[in-house]
């Protein structure tokens, strides 16, 4: 089979796949994505004060990474993602990434992760 060079010609749009975001949730009130294609999968993180909020983001770097996923494209609104009507789920965290993972697999029957993560130190988990 060749390889797609040009994924946008190819009609690869992501509908259909679903996607785990491990990072700091997703704020759908500024996001070019439908709250439809949005799953709000599940919170392990309390850093940021709000526990029992999955899809709230508290410091936009994982709204900002579902935009380059997932935004709509053709709206005139902020960028298109590479893969439009793919469906996210938000799974919030910045310490337990291995139960992040297992959630994204098991509970969200996610086909694709997406983990962008990083820090100051080293830690032996990521």
């Amino acid at each position: 089979m060749p390889i797609c060079r040009n994924w946008r010609q190819s009609g690869l749009t992501g509908k259909g796949v679903r996607v785990g975001v491990i990072d700091s949730g997703i704020s759908a009130a500024t996001l070019d994505i439908p709250m439809s294609r949005i799953d709000k999968g599940r919170n392990l993180s309390d850093a940021y004060g709000i526990a029992a909020s999955t899809i709230v983001d508290g410091q936009g770097h994982g709204t900002f990474v579902s935009g380059i996923i997932g935004a709509s494209k053709g709206n005139g609104i902020s960028i298109a993602g590479v893969a439009p009507e793919v469906t996210l789920v938000s799974v919030k965290t910045l310490s337990r990434e291995a139960e992040a993972i297992r959630a994204c697999v098991d509970d969200f029957n996610c086909t694709v992760i997406n983990m962008s993560m990083g820090g100051p130190s080293d830690r032996k988990d990521l």
